[in-house]
Protein backbone atom coordinates (compact mmCIF):
# COMPACT_ATOMS: atom_id res chain seq x y z
CA UNK A 1 0.00 0.00 0.00
CA UNK A 2 1.62 3.43 -0.92
CA UNK A 3 1.21 6.11 1.65
CA UNK A 4 1.67 9.96 1.58
CA UNK A 5 3.31 12.24 4.25
CA UNK A 6 1.97 16.10 3.95
CA UNK A 7 4.03 18.59 5.27
CA UNK A 8 2.97 22.03 5.73
CA UNK A 9 5.51 25.04 5.74
CA UNK A 10 2.98 28.06 6.64
CA UNK A 11 6.42 29.97 6.21
CA UNK A 12 8.60 29.49 3.30
CA UNK A 13 12.71 29.84 3.64
CA UNK A 14 15.55 30.42 1.32
CA UNK A 15 15.69 26.85 -0.01
CA UNK A 16 15.64 26.50 -3.85
CA UNK A 17 14.01 23.26 -5.38
CA UNK A 18 14.18 21.70 -8.40
CA UNK A 19 18.00 23.10 -9.32
CA UNK A 20 19.67 19.55 -8.64
CA UNK A 21 18.95 16.99 -11.55
CA UNK A 22 20.14 14.29 -9.25
CA UNK A 23 16.90 14.61 -7.55
CA UNK A 24 14.54 14.64 -9.96
CA UNK A 25 11.28 12.36 -9.43
CA UNK A 26 10.32 10.27 -12.32
CA UNK A 27 6.47 10.57 -13.39
CA UNK A 28 6.36 6.93 -13.42
CA UNK A 29 7.02 6.70 -9.77
CA UNK A 30 4.06 9.14 -8.92
CA UNK A 31 1.46 7.36 -10.88
CA UNK A 32 -0.99 5.78 -8.72
CA UNK A 33 -3.07 5.85 -5.34
CA UNK A 34 -1.33 6.97 -1.69
CA UNK A 35 -2.96 7.03 1.69
CA UNK A 36 -2.31 9.54 4.07
CA UNK A 37 -0.27 8.23 6.99
CA UNK A 38 -2.03 10.26 9.29
CA UNK A 39 -6.34 9.86 8.22
CA UNK A 40 -7.17 7.12 6.77
CA UNK A 41 -9.59 8.89 5.25
CA UNK A 42 -7.61 10.79 3.16
CA UNK A 43 -6.02 9.77 -0.14
CA UNK A 44 -4.16 11.07 -3.32
CA UNK A 45 -4.42 10.11 -7.19
CA UNK A 46 -2.06 10.67 -9.67
CA UNK A 47 -3.14 10.03 -13.21
CA UNK A 48 -0.83 10.62 -16.19
CA UNK A 49 -2.25 14.67 -16.18
CA UNK A 50 -4.39 15.03 -12.77
CA UNK A 51 -3.54 15.03 -9.31
CA UNK A 52 -7.14 14.22 -7.79
CA UNK A 53 -7.06 14.81 -3.35
CA UNK A 54 -10.24 12.76 -2.45
CA UNK A 55 -11.57 12.34 1.39
CA UNK A 56 -13.67 9.69 2.14
CA UNK A 57 -13.46 8.25 -1.14
CA UNK A 58 -15.23 12.21 -2.36
CA UNK A 59 -13.23 14.26 -4.78
CA UNK A 60 -12.33 17.88 -3.29
CA UNK A 61 -9.81 18.83 -5.51
CA UNK A 62 -8.64 18.26 -8.91
CA UNK A 63 -5.78 20.17 -10.70
CA UNK A 64 -3.52 19.58 -13.76
CA UNK A 65 0.53 19.10 -12.66
CA UNK A 66 3.62 19.14 -13.35
CA UNK A 67 7.38 17.36 -11.74
CA UNK A 68 9.95 20.00 -12.74
CA UNK A 69 13.16 17.95 -10.94
CA UNK A 70 11.96 17.36 -7.21
CA UNK A 71 8.96 19.93 -7.40
CA UNK A 72 5.20 19.26 -7.72
CA UNK A 73 3.49 21.82 -9.15
CA UNK A 74 -0.53 21.70 -9.36
CA UNK A 75 -3.73 23.91 -11.13
CA UNK A 76 -6.68 23.62 -9.34
CA UNK A 77 -9.00 22.76 -12.57
CA UNK A 78 -12.04 25.14 -11.30
CA UNK A 79 -9.86 27.84 -10.20
CA UNK A 80 -6.88 28.18 -11.63
CA UNK A 81 -4.83 28.04 -8.38
CA UNK A 82 -1.60 27.21 -8.26
CA UNK A 83 -0.31 25.24 -5.85
CA UNK A 84 3.87 24.11 -5.25
CA UNK A 85 4.92 21.30 -3.03
CA UNK A 86 8.52 19.79 -2.55
CA UNK A 87 8.70 16.32 -3.26
CA UNK A 88 11.01 15.25 -0.04
CA UNK A 89 10.79 12.01 -0.54
CA UNK A 90 9.63 9.21 -3.19
CA UNK A 91 10.16 5.18 -2.67
CA UNK A 92 7.68 2.37 -3.66
CA UNK A 93 5.69 2.98 -0.76
CA UNK A 94 6.02 6.27 0.56
CA UNK A 95 5.86 9.96 -1.00
CA UNK A 96 6.54 12.41 1.64
CA UNK A 97 5.12 16.19 -0.12
CA UNK A 98 6.18 19.50 1.35
CA UNK A 99 3.35 22.21 0.77
CA UNK A 100 5.53 25.45 -0.04
CA UNK A 101 3.60 28.50 0.93
CA UNK A 102 4.19 31.65 -1.57
CA UNK A 103 7.33 30.27 -3.47
CA UNK A 104 7.47 30.57 -7.03
CA UNK A 105 9.47 28.47 -9.36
Amino acid sequence: MKYIIILIQLLSVGTTWGQNSNNSVALKDLLGRWFSTQDKNYKVVFTNKFKIDLYADQANDTGLYRVSGDSLIVTDKTDRSVFSYAILSLSKKYLTLLYLSGVIF
